[in-house]
């Protein structure tokens, strides 16, 4: 044996997929294994006779079973345990962030002393209105606080709606 793989690399997903199916196969094996022993001791016991087709069905499934696992290539299977803790690795750093994320933009959209101070100021809009010496002119105006608040809730209001609406598809 070279230490090499004959298998070709696929993506992530597919090389999690396939270790989910060999740890599924580990799984029958070893209930497999569970059920000859538990036909064996019935044998021993005289409960049963060797012939049985219990026993039999029991010593089938699990010649089957170690043929397979004794075929498995022990350097894929040692790729697939990296890529699954490549994937998990992964994964936790992601899950990280985005909850990083979400705190932020619910801090971001959550009304406090701290968005007050950040916000207020930030949004204007412009009026035609009269100056000192009867001149018409435009007029910048800041956004009142309570619409900004409200603008926060609307799009709380509608994240929420979406969140919802994915989780029902």
């Amino acid at each position: 044996m070279t230490g090499e793989s004959t298998v070709p690399h696929h993506s992530p997903a597919q090389e999690i997929a396939e270790a989910v199916s060999l740890l599924d196969l580990v799984a029958d094996w070893r209930f497999a294994e569970g059920r000859l022993n538990a036909a064996k001791a019935a044998w021993r016991a005289g409960t049963v006779k060797h012939d049985d087709a219990e026993f039999d069905d029991a010593r089938n499934d699990f010649d089957a079973l170690d043929d397979q696992t004794c075929a498995l290539d022990p350097v894929r299977l040692r790729e697939l345990s990296r890529a699954v803790q490549g994937a998990y690795i992964t994964l936790t750093r992601d899950l990280a962030a985005a909850q990083a994320q979400l705190a932020a933009q619910t801090e971001a959209l959550t009304p406090s002393g701290d968005t007050k101070g950040a916000y207020m100021g930030e949004f204007q809009f412009e009026m035609r209105g009269v100056d000192e010496e009867g001149e018409e002119t435009d007029i910048r105006i800041d956004t009142p606080w309570d619409t900004i608040k409200q603008i926060m809730a609307a799009i709380r209001s509608r994240a929420a709606a979406t969140l919802a609406r994915d989780r029902h598809e």
